[in-house]
C-alpha cells in the first residue's frame, strides 16, 4: 500500500514530470534525426556478395594435440574461449560457460549467443581455459 502512495507522490511532482518530459523529447528528436538521415542517404546499387572467408589453417601437431587433450572425452570446465568456424566458413571468437565435451562436440552456454549451444570440436581452432 506505501508503495502504491509513493508512486502517485512521484507521479505528480512537477520535477519528475519535467524530467520524464525532456527524456521524451530527447528521444523522439534522435529519432526523427535518424530517419531523417535514412531518407536523406544516396541509393546504391547492391554490391556483389563478398568473398568467401577462408577456414582457419591449422597450426601444427602441437596445437592440435593440446586440443585433442583439452576437449577429450568427458572433459568439463567453468569457463573456455576458443575460435569456431561455422557452416559458412565465418570464423568467431566464442566464450563459453559451464562446457562439457563429448569428444566430438563441446556444449555449453554460450555467452556471446547468450543459449545453449553445441559445438563442432573440429571446427574449434586455438582453445584456451579462462576460468
Amino acid at each position: 500500500m506505501h508503495l502504491l502512495i509513493a508512486a502517485a507522490k512521484t507521479l505528480s511532482d512537477p520535477n519528475t514530470i519535467k524530467t520524464v518530459k525532456s527524456i521524451y523529447d530527447a528521444g523522439t528528436g534522435l529519432i526523427d534525426k535518424a530517419q531523417g538521415l535514412r531518407s536523406a542517404a544516396p541509393k546504391l546499387p547492391p554490391a556483389s556478395a563478398p568473398p568467401p572467408v577462408a577456414r582457419a589453417a591449422k597450426k601444427g601437431l602441437h596445437a592440435d594435440m593440446a586440443k585433442r587433450w583439452l576437449l577429450k572425452p568427458g572433459a568439463s570446465g567453468d569457463l573456455i574461449r576458443f575460435t569456431y568456424t561455422d557452416d559458412h566458413g565465418l570464423a568467431s571468437v566464442r566464450t563459453v560457460g559451464n562446457w562439457a565435451s563429448d569428444g566430438r562436440e563441446l556444449s555449453g552456454y554460450c555467452l556471446n549467443l547468450r543459449a545453449e549451444l553445441n559445438f563442432s570440436i573440429a571446427r574449434i581452432d586455438a582453445p584456451e581455459m579462462i576460468g
